[in-house]
């Protein structure tokens, strides 16, 4: 069956002393175990969306994307081969070099946020989908948009 692409990342500006990192963080370690049936991941989402839509006011950067073609599933695997390759998180991919990002002093932090899935085309989710992105064009990078979204 062919299927539907729909990929959201944000970067929220992270404040020293914000416990949302801390939050994302613990309901994401919480036993995955127990997000086995529907409705626990259904529950799942909704928190960690509640979460990340709270903090749309300091929404710094972000893009989204729907697409209803053959190349979704493409699309979804060159999303999470960049966002894999990008992060490093054991000290041998770190090396020993300082990260630009790291060397300005006082320069923001940021909690990056992903969320990608492939849908049947046709299908319930993918309408949702539809009808949720069919937006015009001057709103698509707007805070207002990505909390919608």
């Amino acid at each position: 069956m062919p299927l539907s692409f729909f990929g959201i990342q944000v970067a929220i500006k992270d404040f020293h002393g914000d416990p949302l990192r801390r939050k994302l963080h613990a309901l994401i370690e919480e036993d995955t175990a127990e997000r086995a049936g529907v409705q626990a991941k259904q529950r799942f989402w909704k928190r960690f969306s509640a979460l990340v839509v709270e903090a749309a006011p300091v929404f710094e950067l972000g893009d989204w994307d729907l697409v209803r073609e053959d190349s979704a599933q493409g699309v979804f695997d060159e999303w999470a081969s960049t966002i894999e390759g990008g992060a490093a998180t054991e000290a041998e991919e770190l090396g020993e070099a300082v990260d630009e990002a790291h060397r300005l002093s006082g320069a923001p932090s940021y909690i990056l946020v992903t969320m990608m899935v492939l849908v049947d085309r046709g299908s319930n989710a993918d309408q949702t989908l539809g009808e949720w992105c069919d937006l015009p064009e001057k709103s698509w990078l707007t805070r207002q948009t990505f909390g919608h979204l």
